[in-house]
């Protein structure tokens, strides 16, 4: 009988091949879609990741898409959470904010060997496609980088056909981008990603959708390893919504009066400076006519049910103070 026999360099090569594979699986990362219904805003201020923790959010993940890595630490791995306070300078996904601070937000950093993505998926759980969707976060800077002639990016993009943070189609949304905010410091040193200089309100919209129902609609951030030490960007306080959002500041109150436009249930959800409910309302088309008018109920919905699909302005009245938000029913 023939025996076929193995060289030991070889059987070194393959069982070190095994291995990796082995640990990359026993590392391998689930991202399990966040179901959305349409009616009910998503919202997530990440501070359950916890000052030390190394897990992340329900439905959130992060991957290494480029770097130097070697062949037993590949491309598309996915990246374990890192808390920082912004002292980290290895390219990674972090949970970072304010040493022990339990208000947290989920960062990247890019660097030779590791140029990460991090992103969450959502499935469509409405019985009707969206068309269209508003996005609102705050953006942080914890890092700054070593150039200031490169404003580095971490870039917004969303796919209807991936079916991880690193396959399928992505159409870029340059308006949800998160920007470098400190581009003249360059010290690669720590920030305060809370601080004024540091951060930003982010508001946007994905619009001309077809998300079908019951299918899955992925979003990431996509950093990209830029000349010099690379800055930590950070997304915090991230919400998704149906319609388009628009969010005016009262002369008069505190707050915002916000409206959010659910044309899957035929309504808009009315909050002023943070509350809801029992508001006067009119809708009028867009030039000027009254179309429909009451008053939002104690959860601060009030029903278009009536009006056919289009575009209308709504008008909230909220004691002297009179706001007007273009909403659009699909």
């Amino acid at each position: 009988m023939q025996h076929a026999y193995i060289s030991s360099t070889k059987f070194r090569s393959l069982l070190g091949l095994a291995l990796g594979l082995a640990a990359t699986a026993a590392t391998a990362q689930t991202v399990t879609p966040i179901s959305f219904d349409g009616k009910t805003e998503y919202s997530q201020d990440f501070d359950g990741m916890g000052a030390e923790g190394t897990t992340y959010p329900a439905g959130w993940g992060g991957v290494r898409i480029a770097g130097s890595k070697p062949e037993s630490d590949p491309i598309n791995q996915p990246l374990i959470l890192k808390p920082s306070d912004g002292n980290d300078n290895s390219g990674s996904v972090y949970n970072v904010g304010s040493s022990g601070a339990t208000d947290r937000a989920l960062a990247s950093l890019a660097s030779g060997t590791t140029t990460p993505v991090l992103g969450a998926a959502f499935t469509n759980a409405s019985n009707a496609a969206v068309t269209n969707l508003s996005v609102a976060f705050r953006a942080e800077q914890w890092r700054s980088g070593s150039s200031s002639t490169v404003k580095e990016v971490l870039a917004f993009e969303y796919s209807l056909d991936a079916t991880s943070l690193y396959t399928g189609t992505w159409t870029g949304v340059p308006a949800l981008n998160i920007n470098e905010l400190n581009n003249d410091e360059t010290s690669n040193g720590p920030l305060d990603g809370n601080a004024t200089a540091n951060s930003a309100s982010v508001t946007g919209s994905i619009a001309d959708l077809n998300w079908a129902a019951g299918t899955t609609m992925w979003i990431r951030f996509k950093d990209n390893k830029d000349s010099g030490s690379n800055a930590m960007l950070a997304v915090d306080d991230f919400s998704l919504r149906t319609g388009t959002t628009t969010g005016i500041k009262s002369a008069l109150k505190a707050g915002n009066v916000l409206v959010y436009p659910n044309p899957t249930a035929d309504q808009v959800t009315i909050k002023v400076a943070g509350r809801a409910g029992k508001t006067a309302v009119t809708v009028t088309d867009l030039l000027g006519r009254t179309v429909l008018k009451g008053s939002a109920d104690a959860a601060g919905n009030f029903s278009l049910r009536t009006l056919p699909a289009g575009n209308y302005v709504v008008l909230v009245q909220d004691g002297d103070t009179l706001t007007s938000h273009k909403v659009s029913k699909q």
